[in-house]
């Protein structure tokens, strides 16, 4: 059984995410998909399939690529993109 969404959002203006589990926090880059919006039905249920075992110890935050990302980008290129990490920086202050 897939773990359900306790959480969805947008990190920034155009970097989407969804946490499911309990526990300590760890961040899933699952790679880019066609279009990087939210994820809807199957997908969503697909994607927390994926995680539910971290999901069993962990808080999973599954963070899309940004939505504006150019055709072929890799993680690699990701992770330059001063607004991903900004984004995942200013949600977690947030957190406490």
């Amino acid at each position: 059984m897939a773990s359900r969404v306790l959480e969805s959002g947008r990190l920034t203006r155009d970097i989407w995410y969804m946490a499911a589990g309990d526990g300590p926090i760890l961040v899933y880059l699952p790679g880019f998909g066609v279009h990087n919006k939210p994820l809807r039905s199957w997908q969503r249920y697909a994607s927390l399939r994926a995680v539910d075992g971290l999901a069993r110890h962990f808080r999973v935050y599954w963070i899309n690529g940004p939505e504006n990302s150019p055709a072929g980008a890799t993680v690699q290129d990701c992770s330059r993109w001063t607004g991903l990490a900004r984004g995942i920086r200013t949600h977690w202050q947030a957190l406490g």
